[in-house]
């Protein structure tokens, strides 16, 4: 397995078919469909259902997919960070809910850039889901976010409480 072919695996999940994912990767479609064979032959399973109508995933796709999208973010990640000037020392994945960044996600960029100049920032904006999966991959290290689902090696500090407030063009009795 390699990286390529992952990434080209990927790349047909995304746009649905083989000839898209030849367009996006600027390569021809023979290519496309020998990578997706030298991986389903690696692994020993077919990976997608090809189609005129476009690809859709087998079960052992379904199950490769989520390793994929890990390994390939986890690569990105490992590129990142030893592209790093030696002026910095580490680099902080931070994930934010899309809602919460005009206010509390710039805010805590800001501080986290004064307290920890030495300190690359990412930023991830994404739903609920895409938060509680990317902190528990490891792909980020501090998400802000409505709910807090973490596990047992996470901590969850509670920044500020929410209120609520009841307009109406009626009056309501108290």
């Amino acid at each position: 397995m390699n990286l390529i072919e992952l990434r080209t695996f990927l790349t047909i999940i995304e746009t649905g078919n083989l000839v898209r994912a030849s367009e996006q990767l600027n390569v021809t479609q023979s290519t496309v469909t020998a990578r997706l064979k030298s991986l389903e032959d690696e692994l020993g399973q077919v990976l997608i259902n090809r189609k005129k109508s476009g690809a859709s995933l087998t079960a052992a796709g379904v199950r490769l997919q989520r390793y994929a999208n890990t390994i390939s973010d986890l690569w990105w990640q490992a590129r990142q960070e030893t592209a790093l000037s030696d002026s910095l020392s580490a680099v902080c994945n931070f994930a934010c809910h899309p809602d919460l960044w005009p206010q509390m996600g710039s805010k805590m960029i800001d501080y986290i850039r004064s307290n920890h100049p030495s300190v690359a920032l990412s930023v991830w904006h994404g739903n609920q889901s895409d938060l509680t999966n990317w902190l528990n991959a490891g792909l980020t290290n501090i998400s802000l976010s409505y709910w807090p689902n973490a596990n047992q090696k996470q901590s969850v500090l509670p920044l500020i409480t929410d209120q609520l407030i009841l307009v109406s063009t009626r009056k309501i009795a108290q």
